[in-house]
């Protein structure tokens, strides 16, 4: 696992409780990990929850990263097609400290400032992708680096139904803009 995923240290704390059959498992599961270190990123916080009863499964992780919250939660059936609803959302997450972590080659993002919040779903059957609907959304997104700021005027959603991405300043189909 090291090799894959880099160092990796913390404490983790689980709870879990399960009864049920084998053809109907029913699974309760806590975790929590106050402080997560992962190649050097940082998070804190760590908290997931995992339900498992009926053939069906409800996750919920939140998290702090870079003083930037993150919340994840779904739920899908484990029969037939698999059926998914899944969100993610993150506010307030500085974009520089994140990528300066990741770019240790140059040094340019050591410099880079800003804050992103998006928003994220994926609904619909895991065995059919062509069904899959998605949609993410990015309310705010700023960044500056030295005398350069750019920032996005409007919310930036991007759509995903079938076939093709398609992305809108507004509920009317209008072209994005930053």
């Amino acid at each position: 696992m090291q090799q894959r995923a880099g160092s990796l240290s913390g404490v983790l704390t689980a709870n879990v409780s399960g009864k049920g059959t084998v053809n109907d498992p029913q699974l309760s599961a806590n975790v929590q990990i106050p402080d997560l270190q992962v190649s050097g990123q940082s998070f804190s916080g760590v908290k997931a929850q995992v339900d498992l009863a009926h053939q069906h499964a409800n996750l919920s992780l939140e998290s702090i990263v870079e003083q930037g919250y993150v919340h994840a939660k779904g739920g899908v059936d484990l029969v037939g097609q698999y059926q998914t609803d899944a969100t993610v959302d993150v506010r307030a997450l500085p974009i520089g400290p994140l990528l300066a972590k990741h770019s240790t080659t140059t040094g340019a993002a050591q410099d880079l400032q800003g804050f992103t919040e998006i928003h994220a779903s994926l609904k619909g059957p895991l065995k059919d992708p062509a069904r899959l609907t998605g949609q993410v959304e990015i309310p705010r997104l700023n960044f500056a680096y030295q005398s350069i700021q750019l920032a996005n005027h409007g919310p930036l959603r991007i759509r995903y139904q079938t076939e093709w991405p398609r992305s809108s300043k507004r509920e009317s189909e209008e072209p994005a803009r930053i």
